[in-house]
């Protein structure tokens, strides 16, 4: 970062996520680079995968067991950002885990889960006003999130995340300091699983249509040196729906849209950055595609990714269901034999469900945007 100007490339990534107007902490609209089916489009505000829906929506941890099979959930993404520089320490790094307990006979399933979201900007150089070097630094900053989720014993779960912002970006100048802050979340998800499908003799055939309101890095404004220069953080008010259908535990549909606008003191514009998008899945092989526009920051961007899946509960349906030739039954009569048996665990009931699901997720800029060809690796470890 020392040849190409440490001004101009934080410019460029704060353009990544959002035309921000002016707002401060990049991180806290940096999506995770990667995520199990729809997520993996860098949206998922209405659909939940795994543990990284967390930095979209608190609500969706209720909804994790059911739509995966486990009740614990593990992810780690990794991206290399503006790889038009080639600057291998210019990066994002992204953990979850999550936890559900689940409650079959009121519905009111408490889950939560926690991320640390960190981007690095590289060792720099700190010069005076004459250019003449003064000292080196590490740019980088980490956001750090715990949230907790309630369904409402119907299908409807709230959520909130609380938030702490650590932001090293120019302690290497004279009078500056790091950014410390707070930032909460607040989430609501309406998912209901609908029945149509048994009365039409296909009960093995679930459709879960979804809708879902966010705010997001609400909080007091932050500041690197003196109060009265202080910027606000990107307040992101969103909507999303989305559709999942999951028939005969052998295939999987997902589709959906995201529409997030940041408002701040700053904001001149009610332009929203908005994803469209689909995943289909067949046999554990997931192909998503999506489309990203940000009329504000003029961006036009073509998302897609390929992953692979081991999910032992659905693989064991799947494998009984061929074996029988049975596509009507209902998943659950379709468990018969499975190797892992119900506990309970400090009044938890706990079924353990192995699963994992690696992927690569590209981007492509219509438009010759800084983030074409940017390519991201996620590791969904061991969830149970």
């Amino acid at each position: 970062m020392r040849s190409i100007g440490f001004g101009f490339l934080l410019a460029a990534a704060v353009s990544l996520p959002f035309a921000q107007g002016g707002s401060a902490i990049v991180t806290l609209v940096l999506p995770p680079p990667g995520g199990d089916g729809y997520g993996a489009l860098q949206a998922g505000g209405a659909l939940a995968r795994g543990s990284s829906s967390l930095y979209y929506n608190p609500a969706l941890l209720t909804d994790l067991e059911r739509s995966t099979g486990s009740q614990s959930s593990y992810s780690h993404s990794h991206q290399d950002l503006l790889p038009v520089f080639g600057l291998p320490d210019l990066y994002q790094d992204f953990w979850s885990a999550a936890a559900v307990a689940p409650d079959p006979v009121s519905g009111t399933d408490l889950a939560v889960g926690f991320f640390r979201n960190r981007t690095h900007f590289g060792l720099n150089e700190a010069t005076d006003r004459a250019g003449t070097p003064i000292g080196s630094f590490d740019s980088y900053e980490s956001v750090w999130g715990a949230g907790i989720a309630l369904r409402l014993g119907m299908p409807v779960s709230i959520g909130g995340t609380v938030k702490f912002i650590d932001s090293h970006l120019i302690d290497g100048f004279p009078g500056s300091r790091a950014a410390n802050g707070w930032a909460f979340d607040l989430g609501m998800v309406a998912n209901p699983r609908l029945s149509a499908a048994g009365k039409l003799g296909l009960p093995a055939v679930v459709f879960t249509p979804s809708f879902a309101l966010t705010a997001r890095n609400l909080g007091p404004e932050i500041f690197y040196s003196e109060a009265s220069q202080a910027d606000p953080i990107p307040t992101t008010y969103s909507a999303a729906y989305g559709l999942d259908v999951d028939a005969f535990d052998l295939a999987e549909f997902e589709a959906g849209a995201d529409m997030d606008h940041e408002w701040t003191r700053r904001s001149e514009t009610w332009d929203q950055v908005r994803v469209l998008g689909y995943s289909i899945s067949l046999l554990g092989f997931r192909y998503s595609v999506g489309w990203l526009d940000d009329p504000s920051g003029k961006r036009s961007e073509r998302h897609s990714a390929r992953s692979i899946e081991f999910n032992l509960r659905r693989l064991h349906r799947a494998v009984r269901r061929i074996a029988r030739l049975d596509f009507t039954s209902a998943a659950a009569t379709m468990e018969q034999g499975y190797p892992f048996a119900e506990a309970n665990i400090l009044g938890i009931p706990f079924r353990a469900n192995p699963r994992i699901e690696m992927g690569i997720r590209d981007i492509e800029s219509e438009d010759g945007g800084p983030r074409d060809g940017q390519e991201s690796r996620y590791y969904l470890g061991l969830s149970l």
